[in-house]
This record gives C-alpha cells, structure tokens and sequence, in this order.
C-alpha cells in the first residue's frame, strides 16, 4: 500500500489544505482551500506527490542521558526528547497546456508560501484506508525556499518538479476529534442546591496521550461543575490514595459557556464572555487520558443548572505516525 492508492479519498489520498489559523478572524480554523494531490502517475492538470519523501513516518527523538561521576557509560531517562520534525518530498505540477501550468503553480505557493505577513502554516492531510475518516493531518511550513531546477523557458514547459523540505514544529499526527455529551436532566434537590450526576465514556486510540477538553452549552442558571483529571488517581502517599481526582470549577453564571483545556500548558479555564474565571479555579488538571485507552468513563458533577444543562468532552487524537498505531 502507498500514500496513492487509488481507493483512498477518490484517488487523491492526499490533501493539501489552506486554513485559517487566524483566530481574530470569522472563520478561524476553518478549511479555506483544499487541493487534491494525486499520485506520481497522474496525468492531466494539478499536483502529484512524487516518489521518494521522509520524515513522514516516526517522530524524531533524542535519548536524554545523565552522567555521574565515576560512572562506566549513562543512566538513561525514562522520557526521550520529542524534536520537531523535518519533511522531505517532492511534488509534481502540471498542466495540459502552459496557461493550466501557470494556473497550478499559482494555486500550489498561494498556499504553501503565502503573502508576506500571512502565516505560512498550511495542512497535509494523507489518507491510509478508504474510509472517510481514515485520514491523519499534520501543519507544516517550509523550512527553506524551495529547490528549482527549471529546464525549460516560459511558455515552452507544462510540468515542474518541486523539492520541498517542510518543518513541523508540532510533530504529531491528528486524526478527528472524538467527542460525548451528556445532558443533566434528572437530579435530587432543587435550584441552586440540585444534584445532577451523569458519566461521559470517550477514546483515545492514539499511540499518544491525549489533554481532554470540556465545554458546556449556554448556562441559564448558576452552575458548578466537579470534572475527573482524566482517570488521574492519588498518589500512595496521599490521604485519598487510589481515589480518582476531581478538579471543581468555580460557579459560572447565567448566560456564560465555558472551555476547559486539561493540556497545563493552556489556560485551564475561558469562559465565553471573556471573564476571567480561571483566576477562581480551585485545583489543577496534571493527568492525560493514556494511549490506547478505549471506553474511558469519566464521571461529572453538576450542582445548580437546569435539566437543559449540557456537557460535552473532547478528545484530540494525537499519532507518531501517518498511519498505524492505532488501539486494536
């Protein structure tokens, strides 16, 4: 099997995408051109991804070793370096007469070295089976300018071969983002004193952990919700040893939604009308949901609320690779 089998996506398993990673903008994160890349045999007008590319496959590591002194070779860490990564490939564009040629070479640095002051980030996105989600993306930019071998002059030439050498600062992998919500509608006590508990059940079939997200809908009375830090458990030494660990939110008001990112490198709280809510946040969030994990049950606490109250959790799935890898 090859990143161009013909079966997979209609016959371009690979899609070249311009995003919009600005997010003052309307339409942040969302696809603003997607451009089909064929394989090496294609023949006609557009974009082929050509034979011969690296740095596609495994993320790149460094082994982190101590030396003491007196010691005979290294102690090695338990946690290797994840480096950015490096893409070599090359792609292919033509066209069926040079006025298609011209057109397509337009469209390919349109997106991938865009105006001066645009971010120069675009998305590969390679499909590995014939399914509709069976795709995994990576954002890339280019390292250096573009190798250029021209042969022929203007006007006499259809077809181009570009070799690229692309930069991901984020290495991984990302497949579609896993989701479940639940809704608070049966509970004990009433108003500000309701109890509402219900239990949301997600994956993680990547080969990486994976930071959960948490999002409600539209508050129409004062909630406060209790979240599990992931299946995070207390410590031996701790009072609660091998308790799951609960991070309570502070009470969020009517009319507000709220984020939250588990990743301690995010803000842990944002709630939707910009009010800084984090700041009364009573806990922190310190665990990731572990690769391969399937079926995670994620308990939730709602006081308050309504029987209309929702909570949905996130799951971005993260791979070391374009394909494989995966929770069997």
């Amino acid at each position: 099997m090859t990143p161009c089998d013909p079966d997979f996506n209609g016959g371009y398993p690979v899609l070249l995408i311009k995003r919009d990673f600005d997010p003052k903008s309307a339409t942040y994160l969302e696809d603003l051109l997607t451009v089909p890349i064929f394989g090496p045999n294609f023949v006609g007008q557009g974009i082929s991804l050509l034979e011969g590319y690296s740095g596609f496959y495994h993320t790149p590591i460094t082994q982190i070793r101590e030396n003491y002194a007196y010691q005979e070779g290294s102690t090695p860490s338990d946690y290797p370096r994840v480096e950015e990564r490096i893409m070599d490939f090359s792609v292919g564009v033509q066209g069926r007469s040079w006025s298609e040629f011209v057109q397509v070479e337009t469209l390919l640095w349109f997106i991938m070295k865009p105006p001066k002051g645009k971010r120069p980030d675009f998305v590969l996105r390679m499909y590995f089976g014939p399914g509709e989600d069976d795709w995994r993306e990576i954002t890339v930019r280019l390292e250096r300018t573009p190798k250029d071998l021209m042969k022929l002059g203007p006007g006499l030439t259809t077809k181009m071969q570009w070799d690229l050498t692309a930069l991901a600062c984020d290495p991984y992998w990302y497949s579609r983002t896993l989701q479940d919500t639940v809704t608070f509608d049966t509970g004990s006590g009433t108003g500000a004193n309701r109890i509402s508990q219900r239990t949301l059940v997600i994956d993680n079939f990547g080969d990486q952990e994976c930071w959960l997200e948490y999002a409600s809908n539209e508050l129409t009375a004062t909630s406060t919700f209790t979240l599990p830090d992931a299946l995070g458990v207390y410590p031996s030494w701790h009072t609660s040893a091998g308790q799951r660990i609960y991070v309570p939110l502070p009470p969020l008001g009517v009319g507000k939604s709220f984020l939250v990112q588990t990743n301690p490198l995010q803000i842990a709280l944002e709630a939707m009308d910009d009010s800084q809510e984090v700041a009364n946040l009573q806990g922190d969030f310190n665990n990731a949901l572990p690769p391969h994990t399937v079926g995670a049950k994620l308990p939730v606490t709602l006081k308050g609320g309504t029987a209309q109250t929702q909570l949905s959790v996130y799951a971005i799935q993260r791979f070391d690779r374009w394909f494989g890898g995966q929770a069997l």
